[in-house]
């Protein structure tokens, strides 16, 4: 990571080989952020900044269950200080989906932040996956793939998702005790859905969120405290950009297919409303702390727990994940 006055720039490397002289691997080395950025304005109440490569959506959009894709693209950032009133920011993405079909995903986000000065912020994002003419078919977590032999479609149902995000949040710090509180909910709604006769001939495309964080866990002897209740429709979020709970999906499904059996892994030849699954259709809690010991060096705690949101459609699952980390910083 490095960071200048107007310019940052970010590389994560990740190796994951494994051991062993017999099945052991070498070239295993992915490349999950390469980010450089500049301000290329920056004037009293007003800025602009503009960066490329790849980043993960969740760091420059804001939701508990959405933008958990990740950005090979470009965005754009304008932000100012409207006096007595709020501090607002601009945001706009384009993010290449495949390159094969020529695929871009879009993504935008309007801010308003400590309203009045309230304490009340409001967000509205949007995100626009849709696209006609012949895609490729893929599977729950991207990897492309094919259904009865089929591997790419015309105006393939996989794309039908422009889906907005209406947030509302408020922050504060009691005097009392001199630690952040942020409240929070959202809603979420995507425009393109249709009924689908594997979802009941309904449109399944809505969501909703609500949620606290006590503390922030940035400094030292420090700790963060967050507790979520997220309720997520079928349709409501495409495949690929879930970040919540979701519900295990070991199978990596997809609403629209393949389809394979949570148990045996056989391919599911005909998508009923009895087998339609995915990485969506799911309620459930999370509940998180973070404690910080150095600047360097914190440990983290989470738990989730989700099943069914609509108990008609697809398995009967019920996920449940603890998820402990010490973490190491430099």
């Amino acid at each position: 990571y490095y960071s200048a006055p107007r310019t940052i720039a970010q590389l994560r490397l990740k190796f994951d080989n494994s051991m062993g002289i017999i099945g052991g691997t070498t070239n295993k080395l992915s490349v999950p952020q390469a980010f450089w950025g500049y301000e290329i304005l920056k004037i009293p109440d007003l800025s602009v900044k503009f960066g490329l490569g790849r980043r993960s959506l969740g760091e420059m959009l804001d939701s508990d269950v959405a933008y958990g894709a990740r950005m090979d693209g470009g965005y754009l950032r304008l932000s100012t200080y409207t006096w007595k009133f709020s501090d607002l920011s601009l945001d706009f993405i384009t993010s290449l989906v495949d390159i094969n079909t020529t695929q871009f995903a879009y993504f935008g986000q309007f801010s308003m932040e400590n309203i009045m000065s309230s304490g009340l912020y409001f967000r509205y994002s949007i995100a626009d996956w849709f696209k006609s003419g012949f895609t490729r078919i893929t599977n729950g977590d991207g990897d492309p793939t094919s259904v009865g032999g089929i591997s790419s479609l015309r105006d393939n149902p996989q794309n039908s998702y422009i889906t907005s995000q209406f947030l509302m949040g408020y922050s504060m710090a009691p005097w009392k005790i001199n630690i952040p509180v942020r409240i929070y909910g959202a809603f979420l709604i995507n425009h393109k859905a249709s009924k689908q006769v594997f979802l009941n001939n309904k449109r399944e495309n809505t969501a909703w969120y609500v949620g606290t964080r006590i503390g922030s866990g940035k400094k030292p002897k420090s700790f963060s405290i967050e507790f979520s209740y997220q309720f997520v429709r079928a349709q409501a979020i495409q495949q690929l950009d879930v970040s919540g709970i979701s519900n295990g999906n070991k199978r990596n499904n997809s609403f629209y297919g393949p389809l394979y059996n949570d148990i045996t892994g056989t391919e599911i030849d005909t998508i009923t409303a009895s087998n339609a699954n995915g990485n969506t259709n799911y309620k459930g809690i999370q509940f998180g702390v973070l404690y910080r010991f150095t600047k360097e060096m914190s440990a983290k705690i989470v738990y989730t727990t989700s099943k069914r949101a609509n108990a008609d459609i697809g398995p009967d699952r019920h996920f449940n994940k603890l998820d402990i980390q010490t973490i190491y910083a430099f």
